[in-house]
């Protein structure tokens, strides 16, 4: 018998594997990455680059747009080594002027997510940014990342967009771990890994952001995963994610 394939579009909204968790088993939490989700992370990089190289004599290109790995450098189409876009990456982070300080709020994110807090569904940030002291397991180096925590976590309670207590820095590989342990039954990224790994390991929903910034994650498909161009036009559809937990007496009720 030959087997059936689900076409993409045709996956259910919510998981039938969250559904089958007890009653107001779920907390009203979603898990929302920074990078891509919530800030221009990469379009900043590559303009930051490439006014580098426009100051040079030796004139140079970088093609991000070819780019169908998650990791850039380690894609030849970009146009730089591993070692120099890592150099990049760092120079960016601790930049004060054009660096990571100056990132700019996707349209509508901010929104969405002061929107999500008055519903009643709490934003948790989960994002990978490396701490001051963290090391890479790619190279035993540390990331040499400064205070680019702090910049984010000021940046977004400023803007009031998620409760203090609700910004996790973890890797990509812990993510699905915490949201498991917390009991977050969906998560907004665009790391095409990250989506995959939570919803066929812990069978959790995830929302992806696929646009023209985010070429790595472009034809990734999983059963329980839902792809949208931006936080904005995905705010909706949190809200039937919930109301679906919630019809189904799978969300915690408020104390």
């Amino acid at each position: 018998m030959k087997p059936t394939t689900l076409d993409p579009k045709d996956y259910p909204l919510v998981p039938s594997t969250v559904l089958l968790a007890p009653d107001e088993y779920w907390e009203p939490k979603v898990g929302v990455d920074a990078d891509e989700v919530i800030e221009a992370f990469g379009p900043a990089l590559w303009h930051y680059i490439r006014s580098i190289f426009e100051t040079q004599r030796a004139k140079r290109e970088i093609h991000p747009e070819f780019v169908t790995i998650y990791d850039a450098g380690r894609d030849p189409r970009l146009g730089l080594s591993q070692t120099e876009y890592s150099r990049f990456l760092v120079d960016f982070v601790l930049s004060g002027q054009g660096g990571m300080a100056g990132l700019k709020f996707y349209p509508g994110a901010v929104e969405a997510l002061r929107n999500l807090r008055a519903a009643g569904i709490e934003p948790t940030i989960i994002t990978a940014t490396p701490g001051a002291l963290d090391i890479s397991p790619d190279n035993e180096q540390p990331y040499y990342f400064g205070t680019a925590r702090e910049l984010r976590r000021n940046r977004f309670e400023q803007a009031g967009i998620v409760n203090p207590h609700n910004i996790e820095f973890a890797s990509f590989m812990e993510k699905g771990g915490f949201m498991a342990r917390e009991r977050i039954p969906l998560i907004i990224d665009d790391h095409p890994g990250v989506g995959v790994f939570i919803t066929r390991h812990y069978g959790l929903g995830a929302f992806m952001i696929q646009n023209e910034n985010t070429p790595y994650n472009h034809g990734v498909h999983s059963p329980g995963m839902t792809a949208f161009s931006s936080l904005a036009e995905a705010y909706p559809w949190i809200i039937e994610y919930f109301d679906t937990l919630r019809q189904q007496n799978k969300l915690r009720r408020s104390e």
